[in-house]
């Protein structure tokens, strides 16, 4: 049973993006699972208040985390999601990793390294301003191991936060399979409270992962801006291959998963 306080916290966070619908949005869902992100980056009320911005920090999405998973995930509410928080949100589908940090609209500090195709840097600055959407963005227990979250463990390491490299690793500590990394399956451990709770089949049905639950890796091979060094322009053709395809997969997850988080929210308004 869920107390009151719990239920008004609900109540609040269902008011808020009824709000913010209204204000950005003009009560149109469709326009809803288009709206970056960072378009709150000034906003006090649905943006980050105080702290710095960060898309998958930002009040709003903490408002949907809390009307979604209030009564599935324990102690769950507004004031347990954040940076040193027990929760904290996550962005699914990485950016930087790939494309490199923004330098200027349709330029990015790794994919100018490899291409100055107008029309494929379009195509970029379009991916940059889906992925701040509501469809690439999870919620993850944030408990440290060897000070690391989960979040930052992720980006952190050989899998160089691509998201179908971690499920399967997650997936591996989760079903205590051969060959779990270690780090993760202590990470695990450290957020018990949520694991315990919740197991790899629920993971997936709660956070709207099926189309990403595959044993088939989504993005091979992986490639990171900066793999080639300075011997970039030898690896053009096969990056940008790499790259239009990354974006075409994500885009059609991303836009399936923002529906399927929306239809969620609108049965709970």
């Amino acid at each position: 049973m869920y107390n009151i306080i719990e239920s008004m916290d609900i109540d609040i966070c269902k008011n808020k993006i009824a709000g913010f619908l209204k204000t950005y949005c003009n009560n149109n869902y469709e326009q809803f699972a288009a709206f970056d992100f960072m378009q709150l980056k000034n906003d006090d009320i649905y943006g980050c208040s105080n702290r710095t911005f960060d898309c998958d920090d930002s009040n709003l999405i903490k408002y949907i985390f809390v009307v979604l998973y209030s009564k599935i995930i324990p102690n769950l509410s507004f004031d347990t999601i954040g940076s040193d928080k027990i929760y904290r949100g996550d962005t699914i589908n990485t950016f930087n990793t790939v494309f490199g940090k923004r330098l200027s609209k349709c330029h990015f500090a790794g994919i100018d390294k490899f291409s100055s195709d107008k029309e494929f840097l379009q195509k970029i600055e379009n991916f940059y301003h889906l992925y701040h959407t509501l469809g690439n963005f999870l919620l993850l227990p944030n408990n440290k191991y060897c000070n690391k979250t989960i979040n930052q463990y992720r980006g952190t390491n050989s899998w160089h936060d691509f998201f179908d490299l971690f499920l399967i690793e997650l997936k591996k500590c989760l079903l205590k399979d051969d060959g779990k990394d270690d780090f993760l399956s202590n990470l695990i451990l450290q957020n018990n409270e949520y694991f315990s709770k919740i197991n790899y089949v629920e993971f997936i049905k709660i956070n709207f992962l099926k189309e990403y639950d595959t044993d088939e890796l989504l993005y091979s091979p992986h490639y990171y801006h900066w793999k080639f060094g300075d011997k970039s322009k030898d690896y053009s053709e096969q990056y940008i291959d790499f790259a239009n395809k990354y974006i075409d997969e994500a885009t059609k997850l991303i836009n399936h998963r923002s529906k399927m988080m929306i239809e969620k929210l609108m049965s709970k308004s």
